[in-house]
């Protein structure tokens, strides 16, 4: 019988930003070696545009500790949620869930460690971005095989279109969309990682079904 088990973001999630000088260069933004600030407050965003002759980017960054997964879990999907406050601008955009390498604790030197391999499918258009519930992605099999079972699992969450494409957005297309973080008090909204998994059953010494290593 498969087990579905939800797992919340907890500290180390975030956003890590770089916020370009007035006329300068996309290619600045975007492949800059370390962000300008990061941060970690109840309402964060995540966004790539050139507004007023500034470029910006900002990438989410989620920790999640999945230790309590079985080490012969065997998981058969998994479902990122982020739950959505707002957004900004009609541009067609999607946004995904990527790989992280970030740090357990955010600093600016993170805002590169996120991949380009998207960990879902399905992309979340911007028209489609919801409000006062969740965002959802189902995992493909690149992202369920980063879920950790004896550790923590990372992911990002990027805009797709201008950011993991390095496409220069168009001037004065203020596109953003911005939601909750583990600092929002209360689990009713944090950033979570659902997997549904079911326990590998193994023939023990003496033939009978062996559970957790024990034989009968």
């Amino acid at each position: 019988m498969p087990t579905t088990t939800t797992f919340y973001s907890g500290p180390g999630d975030g956003q890590v930003n770089y916020l370009g000088a007035g006329g300068g260069t996309w290619a600045t933004t975007h492949n800059a070696a370390n962000g300008t600030a990061n941060g970690i407050s109840a309402d964060e965003y995540l966004m790539a545009r050139y507004f007023s002759t500034v470029y910006t980017v900002y990438r989410m960054f989620q920790i999640v500790d999945t230790s309590a997964l079985p080490d012969d879990a065997v998981i058969s999907s998994a479902t990122v949620g982020f739950w959505g406050l707002g957004s900004g601008g009609t541009d067609p955009r999607h946004y995904n869930i990527y790989s992280s390498t970030a740090g357990d604790t955010l600093a600016n030197s993170d805002y590169q460690s996120c991949g380009t391999t998207a960990f879902s499918d399905t992309s979340v258009a911007h028209s489609a971005w919801t409000t006062g519930s969740y965002n959802t992605w189902a995992m493909n099999a690149t992202g369920i095989a980063a879920i950790s079972k004896t550790g923590k699992t990372k992911f990002s969450i990027r805009e797709a279109d201008k950011d993991v494409a390095n496409t220069a957005p168009a001037v004065d297309v203020n596109n953003y969309v911005h939601g909750q973080t583990s600092a929002y008090t209360g689990a009713t909204r944090d950033p979570y990682l659902s997997v549904t998994y079911t326990v590998v059953k193994r023939r023990g010494p003496g033939g009978g079904v062996a559970y957790g290593g024990m034989g009968y």
